[in-house]
């Protein structure tokens, strides 16, 4: 009796096991150059699940790929199309976030690639005096709606702009893919494109755990782990360490490894890049004044945080 017990016992803990191994669902494939990988615990079909993503994957890509010839982004930088052919909404709002946070961190993130002058200065379009100024063909602007005049702009200066959101697009499609598997009955997950991260729920009542990779050693596991908060967290790390020369932008880049928690995956994408090209001293006063959670690896294995981060991560 003793021995059937035992034994139902231990049956039970590996039904249990088994059972937890087999409901964590995993997708997994390559895109923009990098890996991408879905994890997920809902009994749903994964099978049904990759074929959407991979399809929000492959048209965001014919949106901001600068590889692609007939992606929006390069058909704009070619001025091959007019008013309304060379931005969507999603293409503006990557575009005016690039620009505020081009701004708030004194040019460090800068995927813009024209002279002045920029039209990324969006006074431009708030002022009905500039406009009247272009000439009769310039579009009547209400000062509410900006995306007329901005086309407007862009026809008018696409002979001198190279956009390049490659610094920006892997986190926006983080953010894309996470409220695409949400809509899908998802919600307890962690995805991770390229490094960009955003997590959500929980992994069998216990918290997703994620790690800062060790820039010195990519076989000696993480950096540093954490548990993710169940009411979700977004990442993105930037750094030259498997890739050097790959980021653009001048600056002391004296720290080997860059990690940004922010609001969504896409900004932390944006501002893990100019933190890394702004350099621990001024990264670490802009992330101050802007409430920015940043982890800093310096080239001396050592490590240096901002005071949001310690809020997270006492």
């Amino acid at each position: 009796m003793t021995l059937v017990a035992r034994l139902s016992t231990l049956l039970i803990i590996l039904l249990l096991e088994g059972c937890s191994q087999e409901k964590v669902q995993v997708i997994e494939g390559s895109i923009y150059g990098t890996t991408y990988s879905v994890k997920f615990t809902e009994n749903i079909d994964k099978e049904e699940i990759h074929t959407l993503i991979k399809a929000e994957l492959d048209r965001i890509d014919m949106v901001f790929s600068t590889y692609k010839d007939d992606s929006m982004i390069s058909k704009f930088n070619r001025s091959e199309c007019g008013l309304t052919g060379c931005a969507s909404e999603e293409f503006l709002d990557l575009f005016w976030l690039s620009d505020e946070i081009h701004d708030k961190s004194n040019g460090a993130f800068d995927p813009f690639g024209i002279e002045p002058p920029h039209m990324y200065d969006i006074s431009r379009f708030d002022n009905e005096s500039w406009c009247k100024n272009l000439g009769d063909s310039c579009l009547e602007s209400s000062g509410e709606e900006l995306f007329e005049p901005f086309l407007f702009y862009i026809d008018i200066v696409s002979d001198r702009a190279l956009l390049d959101f490659s610094a920006i697009g892997k986190g926006y499609a983080v953010d894309r893919i996470s409220a695409l598997i949400f809509e899908n009955g998802i919600s307890n997950y962690f995805i991770d494109i390229g490094g960009e991260v955003s997590i959500n729920g929980t992994k069998f009542s216990e918290p997703w755990m994620w790690g800062v990779n060790n820039p010195f050693d990519s076989n000696s596991g993480a950096y540093r782990a954490f548990s993710a908060p169940q009411s979700g967290i977004s990442i993105a790390t930037s750094g030259e360490y498997r890739n050097p020369g790959h980021i653009w932008g001048e600056g002391p880049k004296d720290a080997v490894s860059i990690t940004v928690i922010g609001e969504n995956t896409t900004e932390a994408d944006a501002w893990a890049t100019a933190m890394y090209v702004l350099g621990i001293e001024k990264g670490l006063m802009i992330a101050e004044k802007e409430g920015l959670a940043v982890f800093f690896i310096k080239n001396d294995g050592k490590s240096v945080n901002s005071s949001e981060w310690s809020k997270i991560y006492p």
